[in-house]
């Protein structure tokens, strides 16, 4: 699911400690301040996400090579909904009035929406956000990723078209 380069941490990890400290390490001894400043960004924007939802799992890279190609994040939760809810209404709902997509052509029937974030403009830092709802089959809820790339203001397409691979990755596993 995840490329070359990219690690799959547990929840728990992220909030206690600094899963890029030896990626800053790195990018400060090549003096590349920038990434400094993305990853922080990036730790900071996934603390607050996991503190928003149910976070199981995130998929970060963890090499100077794949941060420089792709300054991303790939976070996983729960979501669960009352009983008569459709997966439909309940992406919509996600998504807070944003226009939701239906994609029958992954290998899980899923729901995408996108949207812009400038928190840390200020830092000449912006985030495009892919978030994708997962139906599980026959139960109430399912899993909710989303896909955040960084980038300088000047858009993020090349790296989301990536989180649209490893969103399409993702499926559902029978017992």
């Amino acid at each position: 699911m995840a490329p070359p380069g990219w690690r799959r941490h547990r929840a728990e990890e992220l909030m206690t400690q600094n899963p890029f400290a030896g990626f800053e390490q790195l990018a400060r001894d090549a003096g590349r301040a920038d990434l400094v400043i993305q990853a922080r960004a990036l730790t900071a924007e996934l603390r607050s996400s996991m503190r928003e939802g149910r976070v199981l799992e995130i998929h970060l890279p963890t090499t100077l090579e794949a941060v420089e190609a792709a300054s991303a994040s790939l976070t996983i939760a729960r979501y669960r909904t009352e009983e008569g809810v459709t997966a439909e209404s309940a992406a919509a709902r996600i998504a807070k009035a944003r226009p939701v997509e239906r994609v029958d052509d992954a290998a899980a029937l899923q729901f995408r929406f996108r949207f812009e974030s400038t928190r840390y403009a200020e830092q000449g830092v912006y985030a495009s956000h892919t978030m994708a709802v997962f139906p599980r089959p026959a139960a109430s809820g399912g899993l909710f990723a989303t896909f955040t790339a960084l980038h300088d203001g000047s858009g993020a397409e090349p790296v989301l078209a990536l989180g649209d691979v490893m969103l399409a990755s993702l499926t559902w596993r029978t017992p």
